[in-house]
């Protein structure tokens, strides 16, 4: 991905346009036509969401080689992710009618991953706890 990326930033503006435009085709293609159910679509989601950070971390990372700071870079990084962002609700809007869905799913979805976080910490607490009363200290 890190590749790819460098290659798509260090590219010609038309050849960079092509290739998102043809990234994002494929990927409606591929997912648009697709049966989702509820948990599934909410996987795609999750996995869609890490995706995004990635790409983020990695542009960052290739930001900080010599010489790549420049207009033409922190343009294409804009459009790089307005291009991902505007893709991804086209797909999203898709799919949820296809599905027979309504959007409110994606409020449930972000009710579940607050549960989740909320029942992680609850458990790292006890583990805290746990620990420092198990801990024994041995001098000398």
């Amino acid at each position: 991905m890190m590749l790819t990326l460098n290659s798509i930033i260090n590219s010609q503006m038309a050849s960079f346009l092509v290739f998102l435009s043809t990234i994002a085709f494929i990927e409606f293609k591929v997912t648009v036509f697709k049966k989702f159910d509820e948990r599934t679509l909410q996987y795609q989601t999750l996995g869609e969401s890490l995706e995004k950070a990635q790409r983020i971390l990695l542009m960052f990372v290739i930001a900080c080689y010599p010489n790549s700071l420049s207009d033409e870079f922190a343009t294409k990084f804009i459009i790089i992710n307005l291009w991902m962002i505007f893709s991804d609700a086209i797909r999203h809007i898709f799919i949820v009618r296809l599905n027979s869905m309504q959007p409110q799913i994606y409020n449930k979805f972000i009710e579940r991953i607050k549960e989740l976080v909320y029942w992680c910490r609850a458990i790292e607490q006890r583990h805290t706890i746990d620990d420092k009363k198990n801990r024994t200290f041995r001098y000398g």
